[in-house]
């Protein structure tokens, strides 16, 4: 799932959180089945630098 996508120069900072919301960004959607507690989990993000096709 692609969360945000940005061209910049060299040496420009992006903050990819700027925009986000309570439903915007990283949102955890459960089922009405869920159960409450506390839950963990790990999120890798992979940035590149790539030639534009």
């Amino acid at each position: 799932m692609e969360i945000a996508r940005q061209k910049t120069a060299p040496g420009i900072d992006y903050d990819v959180t700027a925009h986000w919301s309570s439903q915007q960004g990283l949102v955890l959607k459960t089922t009405p089945a869920a159960v409450p507690g506390s839950y963990q989990g790990t999120i890798t993000w992979h940035l590149s630098t790539v030639p534009e096709a």
